[in-house]
């Protein structure tokens, strides 16, 4: 049986996060052995992950009679299963999945690797980019140099092998809330210019499709996004969940 998407997701997620905490113990075995630049100064990333145990400690002083920076530190260079400091000292610095771009790594990921699809990720800005601007295809633009309504960064193309070539603006949104609720607006916005442009341009050999992923689509929702487009473009322009693409 095919992985679905949200097995897809939970892989990526669990992946990302086991590579993050190798960076981090690789990190602070670095700051704990000495390792210093020719300038004398500790690498970069110790300096950051320094400040970042050094502020957390500050923020909670009850901590700092039990735990210093060199402490934790030595925690995170030294990992052991199951243990419950460790495991809440890498909860606490370890970078988190969702702020590395998860979404897109695991839809792109889906459809090439469990639908088998031709598929790429574009550039989100400049060279290689695409975007809508007042329904109009703009590409290889910089963002800030555009002006009129702009639509988000069309993330991924798919070259079928029929020729056929499909754009797709993708979203994985969970929850509810406010900040969901813009993703949302942002996909209905992405919908209205899609319809706009092939109304103008109806020989444009690309389609369009909204990739909508995560508990805040539901079917009501979905709904209301496909019935943004008119009829004569249902065949064009596509809202869909990975699992049904």
């Amino acid at each position: 049986m095919a992985m679905t998407y949200e097995e897809c997701y939970q892989s990526e997620r669990a992946g990302l996060t086991q590579k993050n905490k190798t960076e981090l113990e690789k990190t602070a075995k670095k700051f704990l052995s000495g390792e210093k630049t020719t300038r004398g100064n500790h690498p970069q990333d110790v300096r950051k992950l320094e400040k970042k145990v050094s502020n957390y400690l500050v923020k909670h002083p009850a901590l700092v009679s039990t735990q210093s920076v060199e402490s934790i530190l030595e925690i995170l260079a030294n990992p052991k299963d199951e243990d419950f400091l460790y495991e809440l000292c890498c909860s606490i610095f370890t970078k988190e999945p969702e702020k590395q771009n998860l979404s897109e790594r695991s839809q792109l990921r889906y459809l090439t690797s469990v639908k088998n699809l031709n598929a790429s990720k574009l550039n989100p800005d400049g060279h290689g980019s695409l975007r809508f601007v007042d329904a109009d295809l703009v590409r290889d633009k910089k963002k800030k140099d555009l002006k009129g309504k702009k639509t988000k960064s069309i993330d991924f193309r798919v070259q079928h092998p029929s020729g056929d070539e499909e754009l797709i603006y993708a979203k994985d949104t969970r929850g509810a809330g406010g900040g969901q609720d813009n993703q949302c607006e942002d996909v209905r916005c992405f919908l209205r210019e899609a319809s706009e442009f092939l109304a103008k341009n109806p020989r444009c050999i690309s389609n369009f499709t909204a990739l909508v992923d995560g508990d805040y689509y539901s079917e009501s929702v979905t709904k209301e996004l496909r019935e943004i487009m008119p009829n004569n473009l249902k065949n064009r322009i596509r809202v869909v969940r990975s699992n049904d693409f």
